[in-house]
């Protein structure tokens, strides 16, 4: 067995902080800096006693450390950039800080949001009545009914959100009376038909949509 002195990897520890060290010398002088294991010190960690492993294990350990704060410190606060910024004004998102807290906030906000919910429903529904009711009208193909849907919006005239308004037609027309109250019951339940039946299959339920 090797001397003391090459028990552990040179250059790993300082002075004062060898395998016979007692604890207190080892956390009085252990550095605070970035350390290191060279490859080539490899062999010489093998042939280390057990304290010394768990001495240079510690030290990496806290070289580590020391590596990871100076990376938070050194990264750049979070901020909202202007165009977020524009993106939340336009849309009003003015959502409480403590919206998990404030039961009042979230009663609110959900009451809201059932509100343009319901709003958005009686819009599209109006819309698919006139399709079929004026024979003159602007809405007579799917694709015209979907831009006038999404006037005023964010949204765009995708083959997904015209085959999902072609499937409200097909439900509409066999709405005999046009004022069911339970018409988009209706809907989500031919959607979870859909959903079931095709087994979440996206393959599948763009055929079925077809």
């Amino acid at each position: 067995m090797e001397d003391d002195d090459e028990d552990v990897p040179p250059g790993i520890l300082p002075a004062g902080t060898g395998p016979d060290s007692e604890p207190s010398e080892v956390s009085s002088s252990m550095p605070s800096t970035q350390l290191s294991v060279p490859v080539e010190s490899i062999d010489e960690f093998i042939k280390s006693t057990p304290i010394g492993h768990d001495i240079i294990i510690y030290t990496q350990l806290l070289a580590t450390k020391n590596k990871l704060n100076n990376m938070v410190k050194a990264s750049l606060a979070f901020t909202v950039s202007q165009p977020l910024m524009n993106i939340i004004m336009h849309d009003h998102v003015h959502v409480p800080n403590n919206i998990d807290l404030n039961v009042f906030a979230k009663k609110v906000i959900n009451s809201a949001i059932k509100e343009e919910l319901t709003q958005a429903h009686s819009k599209i529904k109006k819309a698919i009545r006139a399709s079929f009711r004026d024979s003159d009208s602007s809405l007579e193909t799917i694709y015209s009914l979907a831009l006038n849907v999404i006037t005023n919006t964010q949204l765009a005239a995708i083959p997904a959100l015209c085959a999902w308004l072609a499937l409200l037609c097909a439900l509409f027309i066999k709405d005999i009376s046009n004022g069911d109250p339970k018409y988009w019951n209706k809907v989500d339940e031919q959607l979870l038909e859909i959903r079931t039946k095709a087994g979440q299959d996206k393959d599948k339920i763009k055929c079925a949509f077809k």
